[in-house]
Formats: C-alpha cells, sequence, structure tokens
C-alpha cells in the first residue's frame, strides 16, 4: 500500500520560501552567508525539525495510514459481502432460470416426441394402406395372369385334341387304304398262286409223292393252323402257320420293282417261290423239296 501525506517544508529553503522568500535557493544561500548564520543554528533548526516536525508529521501519516486501511478493510468486507450476496442472488437467478429451461427443454421435447409420434403413426398407416393396395393389385394381377394362363392352357388342349384327332383320322384313313391295297394284292396273289397251283398239279398228276406236301405249300392256309402276320412299312412282310406253338409254314414277302416275290416253307424244309409280275399278273413258281 502506497500512503502520501504533506509534511510541509523540510529545508530552510522552503521555510523561507513558505515565509515569503522569492529568491531562488542559490540567491538564499548567498544570503544566509552574508548574514552570518552560522551553523549551531542551522543544526538547531534541524534538530527541532528532525524531533518535532518529522515525528509529528510520521505519526499523523502512520495514523491516517491505518485510518485507511481500516477504512479498505470494512469497505472490502461489505464489498465482499455484496458480491457474496449478489453471487447468492444470480446463483439462485440462475439456478431458476435453468431450471426454467430445462422444464421448458423437457415441455418442448414431449411436444415433439409426440408430434413425432403422431407423424409415425400416420405414416403407419399410410404405408399399411399402400401395402395392402399394392398386396390387392399384385392378387388381381395374379388371378388376373391365371385365368388368362387357364384360358390359354384349355385353348392349348383343345388345339392338341383337335389336331389329335385329326391325325387320328388321317392315320386310320391311312391304314385303311394301305389295309385295303394289301388285302387287294393279297388277293389277286392267292389267286394268281391258286391258278398256278392247279396248273402245276394238271402237270404232275402221276407224281402223288408231291400232292400232300404240294397242296400244304399252294394252298393260301394250311388246314387247322392260324395266321400270324408280319407288316413292315404298311406290307405284309411275313405269315406264319401256326398249329399250337408249332410253325407248320413260313411265308416270307419280297417287294420289287414292279414284283412280288413269296417264298413258302414247310417245317419239313420244302419251298416254293412265287415271283408275281404286278404288270402283266404273270407267275413264275419255283419248287424246292
Amino acid at each position: 500500500m502506497s500512503i502520501r501525506q504533506d509534511i510541509g517544508p523540510v529545508s530552510a529553503y522552503a521555510l523561507a520560501v513558505e515565509g515569503g522568500y522569492q529568491g531562488t535557493q542559490e540567491e538564499f544561500n548567498e544570503a544566509m552567508a552574508r548574514i552570518g548564520t552560522n551553523i549551531s543554528e542551522i543544526r538547531e533548526a534541524i534538530d527541532e525539525f528532525n524531533q518535532q516536525t518529522v515525528p509529528t508529521a510520521t505519526q499523523s501519516i502512520i495514523d491516517e495510514g491505518a485510518a485507511q486501511v481500516s477504512a479498505v478493510r470494512s469497505t472490502g468486507a461489505a464489498q465482499i459481502d455484496a458480491i457474496e450476496e449478489k453471487g447468492t442472488i444470480e446463483i439462485a437467478a440462475v439456478s431458476q432460470t435453468g431450471n426454467d429451461k430445462i422444464d421448458e427443454i423437457i415441455t418442448t421435447g414431449d411436444a415433439k416426441v409426440n408430434a413425432i409420434n403422431v407423424a409415425g403413426s400416420a405414416q403407419t398407416r399410410a404405408v399399411n394402406a399402400a401395402g395392402a393396395t399394392q398386396l390387392n393389385n399384385v392378387n388381381t394381377a395374379g388371378e388376373t395372369q391365371v385365368s388368362n394362363v387357364n384360358s390359354a392352357g384349355t385353348t392349348q388342349v383343345g388345339n392338341v385334341n383337335t389336331a389329335g384327332t385329326t391325325q387320328v383320322a388321317a392315320v386310320e384313313s391311312a391304314g385303311a387304304t394301305q389295309t385295303g391295297n394289301v388285302n387287294t394284292a393279297g388277293e389277286t396273289q392267292v389267286a394268281a398262286v391258286e391258278a398256278k397251283g392247279a396248273e402245276t398239279l394238271e402237270s404232275i398228276p402221276d407224281d402223288y409223292s408231291k400232292v400232300s406236301y404240294l397242296q400244304e405249300l399252294l394252298h393260301d392256309e394250311v388246314a387247322d393252323t392260324v395266321q400270324e402276320y408280319t407288316f413292315v412299312g404298311g406290307s405284309v412282310s411275313q405269315i406264319k402257320h401256326k398249329r399250337g406253338n408249332l410253325d407248320i409254314r413260313t411265308d416270307v414277302f419280297a417287294y420289287g420293282d414292279g414284283t412280288i416275290t413269296e417264298t413258302r416253307t414247310l417245317n419239313s424244309g420244302q419251298s416254293v417261290t412265287i415271283e408275281t409280275n404286278l404288270a402283266t399278273l404273270e407267275t413264275a413258281v419255283t419248287y424246292t423239296e
């Protein structure tokens, strides 16, 4: 702490000036020398100054400083109390403001949460409605596609059935035609064979050893047998005359360019080959014993 106190004149020149002297200090010194001021007077003045003036001024300064210190301390304590009181008030105000703001934030947060919940519920309902609409559209489209597929399938089945019926009719017609052709060719062959057989029998009336197997070779059917036909390409390729499980005779047909060659073979080994020219209906017969 810095204490300032005016202690008055502290030199002879100063005292002189205070007393009304207007010259400079040098002039004062010269004047003092001229008036013969002795050292003892000066010392007395100095001793008086040191013993009376200085202690008095010093004590006054100390007393005033102590008073100022006390005042400062008192003022400081008052300011501290005021600051503490004001701080307490401000803290209370800040706390109340904070509580108010917290309440406001909580209220605002609750309002926002409620708004979000309301918006979320609305969005959920909208999404559910959109999903239900899409599902319904998908189901409707699926039903339409199933109906179209079923209709197309029914149409295709009808077309297939119609085509199948047409093809079956065509096959049956072709089969009937081929059967008719085979029967006609067979009848022609049989008539030719029978005529040739009769002619052959007439040519060998005295050779009775061949009569038995020639009859079985020249007749179209062997007595007491069942005929088993084999077709290739719609034409008869083989006829087996069976008596029970026994093959009595086997007839093999070969079709050439305008000719039909039939070879009849008995199970005893005898055979006859009949070659018929379809253009002239001439028949050549060859026997093998």
